[in-house]
């Protein structure tokens, strides 16, 4: 395993003494995040950018530093780093307000997403839409609700830096201590959430009335009983809240799942698909990679995959 820096003027440092590093991808965030404790005290100012390799080569983590805290005190000199994936760019750089009356795809991203040259799009998509992009939105919040409102989906920034729509065609995984080729696991949980689902969505009309009812019969079937109140929103207000959105946001929250496995596991990714010996299917939507000393493990979120549209 080895963390490698390089400064603002190209200068290299490599390292495998790595007291601590974890990298953390979520189907929900453009950018992943990476933290590392590298031990010593001859570190350079200005460091730029980090690269994490697990002892086969692969790439774990690769991006941009946010913070280097060169540290002393009792547990002796050490550096600590924090950084983010090139999807940060879209996170800290504000969208322009604007209002379009007819918008592609292609003209959208080529906008937000094509002028920083290390960003591609997975997906193609025909059609215009009007749009409105409100004052203080990131790029990626822009990006990501008009990719909503023209699809209908929401969308994901993968490990290469492509823009994508879930459900993918995804790796199968069998996650099993029983079976024959089957990747062994520590620990899992399975869990109803009982708490999450919606069962009814009021919507406000223009008089302040609320004659219009979404249900979901899902969670009437499982005897939940839970409403919300819903107001549309303006041509300047986020509008990916509506009702039936609403709805299956908070059901796609009643199943999830967490695997524990032993080991940097580097063939498991956002998106693939999991299944374990109760034969149900589960959806990848975080991946965590985390080493301390000798200790390495990789941890799983699971979603219900009914749902994979949304968790973008």
């Amino acid at each position: 395993m080895t963390v490698t820096l390089f400064t603002l003027d190209g200068t290299r440092m490599e390292t495998d003494r790595v007291l601590e590093a974890s990298a953390d991808c979520q189907a929900g965030s453009p950018a992943a995040q990476f933290s590392a404790v590298l031990p010593g005290e001859n570190w350079p100012e200005e460091l730029v950018t980090v690269r994490w390799k697990d002892d086969s080569g692969f790439t774990l983590f690769e991006g941009y530093l946010d913070t280097a805290a060169q540290v002393l005190d009792s547990d002796g000199p050490r550096l600590e780093v924090t950084a983010r994936s090139a999807g940060c760019y879209l996170l800290d750089n504000e969208a322009l307000p604007q209002s379009y009356d007819s918008v592609t795809l292609d003209s959208f991203c080529q906008r937000y997403l094509d002028s920083y040259g290390i960003f591609r799009r997975g997906f193609s998509y025909r059609g215009r839409i009007p749009y409105t992009v409100p004052k203080g939105q990131s790029e990626w919040e822009a990006l990501a609700g008009f990719v909503y409102a023209l699809t209908g989906k929401f969308p994901y920034l993968s490990r290469e830096g492509e823009l994508c729509l879930l459900p993918r065609d995804g790796t199968a995984v069998q996650l099993s201590n029983t079976r024959t080729g089957g990747v062994r696991f520590l620990a899992r949980t399975l869990s109803e959430r009982r708490s999450e689902p919606i069962s009814k969505v009021l919507v406000r009309d223009k008089n302040g009335y609320y004659p219009t009812e979404f249900g979901d019969r899902r969670a009437l079937e499982l005897g939940i009983r839970r409403k919300r109140y819903l107001i549309p929103p303006t041509q300047y207000e986020d509008g990916r809240e509506d009702a039936p959105t609403l709805l299956r946001r908070a059901m796609a929250d009643y199943r999830r799942g967490e695997a524990e496995l032993p080991g940097l596991v580097n063939g498991i990714f956002l998106g693939d698909r999991v299944q374990f010996d109760t034969g149900r299917e589960w959806l990848v939507i975080r991946v965590q990679w985390k080493q301390s000393g000798s200790t390495a493990r990789t941890h799983l979120e699971l979603a219900d995959p009914t749902y994979a549209d949304l968790y973008g």
